[in-house]
Parts: structure tokens; C-alpha cells; sequence
């Protein structure tokens, strides 16, 4: 279903919008990795989708999962349900799983979408199943207005490594990395 799905819509896109990206060689070629990226529209799971070879199994947040119809195409997909309110430990092993099997986790680390560009936005999940892992981060950044025939560029940044926040405690690792997951996606 997802392979079948991407090839249409990837058609609908090219259609529609111009995809610039750059940085492309920075996407592993295998293993399990942490795709990460800044979410201001309803499409940016989507253009990632397109970009990226491998399936992407992409947290959502539980609402979209209501209606039983958009249930089970969502859960079709790969996309894991999260209460973004409450410590959601069943999504937290689904995410564990996600990469124990060696396949591509999608995250946008605020939650949700946002238009004002602030560390404070920021969510420690990333992070935290990061570490707890040992999986490497690919941060994105996209710029995007979505409009009718509009680019899309799209920025692949190099994997941060969680080798280098190993010898800190886990608070201090947990804080360190999203601070850095920040810095490369808005390259501040």
C-alpha cells in the first residue's frame, strides 16, 4: 500500500509543486536512523515520504486515528498513533520496533506544526528514543509555502551521531541532543 500510494501522489506532486533537495547523500543507504525535520503544513510527511527511498514509518498524533476508515489506512501505512498529552509508552515501543527492525522513523520534534521558530517548541522524544537506541539522527529542514506550482526546497543535513552524547548523564545527553537536533535543522 505505501510503495503503491507514494508512486501516485509522487506524480500529484511533481504536477504540482517544484521539489529542490539538497543533501540527498545524506540519507543512509540502510540500517535504522531517525528522520527528523521542522513541520509547518499538513504535506511535509508526505514530501519526505517522496524523497526518501525506504519506507518511513511516521508518528502521528492519536486524534487522526478516530474515525476507523482513516484508522486503518494510517495504521496501513505505518503510522504509529501518539498521545502527544500523556507518557505514551505503547507508541514508544512501537517506535523501539521501528528501528530494532532497521527501518526509518519519522519525527517532527515539536509535536506539531509550527510557525514561530523557537528551543522552546522542542520535544525530548527524539532524543530520548535516540539514546535509548543508539540511532542516528537525519535532521531536515523544509521550506515550503505549499502554494500551486511553488518550490518546495528541502535541505538534508549530515546525521548527528549519538556517539558524541554518550558520556553524559541521560538528562544532560537528552538536553544536549535536542538542543543540537535544533541547531542543525534551523542551522542556527
Amino acid at each position: 500500500m505505501y510503495r503503491v500510494l507514494k508512486a501516485i501522489v509522487g506524480v500529484l506532486f511533481k504536477l504540482i509543486y517544484r521539489i529542490n533537495v539538497k543533501g540527498i547523500e545524506n540519507i543512509p543507504k540502510d540500517g535504522a536512523f531517525i528522520v527528523s525535520a521542522n513541520h509547518t503544513h499538513i504535506f511535509d510527511p508526505i514530501v519526505l515520504a517522496l524523497i526518501i527511498d525506504r519506507q518511513v514509518f511516521f508518528l502521528a498524533k492519536k486524534e487522526l486515528f478516530k474515525n476507523k476508515i482513516f484508522s486503518k489506512f494510517f495504521s496501513s501505512l505505518g503510522v504509529i498513533a501518539i498521545d502527544r498529552k500523556n507518557n505514551d509508552f505503547k507508541a514508544i515501543k512501537m517506535c523501539f520496533k521501528v528501528i530494532r527492525n532497521k527501518n526509518i522513523l519519522g519525527i517532527f520534534p515539536e509535536g506539531t506544526r509550527v510557525k514561530n521558530v523557537d528551543i522552546s517548541n522542542m520535544k525530548k522524544g527524539v532524543a530520548l528514543i535516540a539514546l535509548k537506541n543508539d540511532t542516528d539522527i537525519v535532521p531536515i529542514h523544509i521550506d515550503a509555502s505549499y502554494k500551486i506550482f511553488s518550490k518546495i526546497n528541502i535541505e538534508i543535513y549530515k546525521k548527528i551521531e549519538v556517539n558524541e552524547f554518550k558520556n553524559l548523564d541521560e538528562s544532560e545527553a537528552i538536553d544536549k541532543l535536542t538542543e543540537k537536533l535544533f541547531n542543525s535543522i534551523y542551522q542556527k
